[in-house]
């Protein structure tokens, strides 16, 4: 799944929304695939959450590129967007096994 992540395998998907529950610790990415079917990410055990909206490129939704960076103990997934915008989930080591379970079951959906 990192390979898929890293090798820009989320290109052309559109960010709907981007749900946080706090108390859990989970941020759930809205996408619609290019498809056009709907596919949730969801991210467990975030410890840091970073959305700019500055739009320095024009206004866009589609994901331009994406890439796991790997700690000792933690990962920051970063979708970079159309619009220059970036997303930046930073979450722990542990949850990662989750983390791809939750997106390849939603990907099994659509096919």
């Amino acid at each position: 799944m990192f390979e898929f992540i890293a090798d820009s395998g989320l290109h052309d998907y559109n960010v709907t929304a981007v749900n946080i529950d706090n108390d859990k610790a989970v941020v759930e990415i809205v996408m619609n695939a290019p498809s056009q079917n709907r596919v949730s990410l969801f991210i467990e055990d975030f410890t840091a959450l970073d959305i700019s909206h500055k739009e320095p490129w024009g206004k866009g939704t589609y994901i331009a590129s994406a890439d796991i960076q790997r700690t000792w103990d933690t990962n920051l997934l970063t979708l970079e967007l159309n619009s220059g915008d970036h997303i930046n989930i930073e979450f722990e080591v542990s949850a990662q096994t989750r983390l791809f379970h939750n997106f390849y079951a939603a990907l099994l959906i659509l096919i």
